[in-house]
């Protein structure tokens, strides 16, 4: 299995939980979330999708040899990128629950 499918197979895993213990309440921000695993070298495919009117998405397909990112922004924040396979999915999931936890104090 690829790194990248590694990642993505363990940040699908923990987002999962988030819909079901006290780390779901921890992100009122997001409503919905979505995981697909991208090919590494394949047709371009969705990364992360939010449902959220406080939140835009938008997925960039990786070039040739490169990492799939996804670009974040809430309402009222700068936009974030984030490249899958570039760190942990703790981290990112991490990075997600605290710009939602912002998000949600900012409105």
């Amino acid at each position: 299995m690829a790194r990248g499918a590694r990642h993505a197979a363990a940040l699908r895993a923990t987002l999962a939980g988030l819909d079901e213990g006290a780390a779901s309440r921890r992100m009122p921000a997001l409503t919905a979330l979505a995981f697909r695993i991208p090919q590494k070298f394949g047709e371009k495919r969705l990364c992360i999708v939010y449902a959220n009117p406080q939140l835009a998405v938008d997925v960039a397909p990786p070039a040739q040899g490169e990492a799939p990112c996804v670009q974040v922004q809430f309402a009222n924040m700068p936009e974030r990128t984030i490249v899958l396979g570039e760190k942990p999915a703790s981290e990112i999931v991490q990075e997600l629950l605290t710009m939602g936890r912002f998000a949600h104090e900012r409105r």
